[in-house]
């Protein structure tokens, strides 16, 4: 109001059931890209197992310099 700029039309996009959208539906709605979909196939589907913590205090061989 304090702008003069009428408020934002509702979304008539969506599923509807008033639930917020995930950052995987946004992503596939504006760009048409499925996060969840295998990058390589095209055809599975990438499942969260689990998050890997960086080891600390162990350094991989490769990341010495010479000597």
């Amino acid at each position: 109001m304090l702008l003069c700029v009428p408020a934002p039309e509702p979304s008539e996009e969506g599923d509807g059931d008033g639930e917020p959208e995930t950052w995987q539906q946004r992503l596939e709605r504006l760009i048409g890209i499925d996060p969840t979909r295998c990058p390589v196939c095209k055809t599975g589907r990438l499942v969260y197992l689990e998050s890997l913590s960086p080891q600390v205090g162990r350094a991989s061989p490769s990341s010495r310099a010479p000597p």
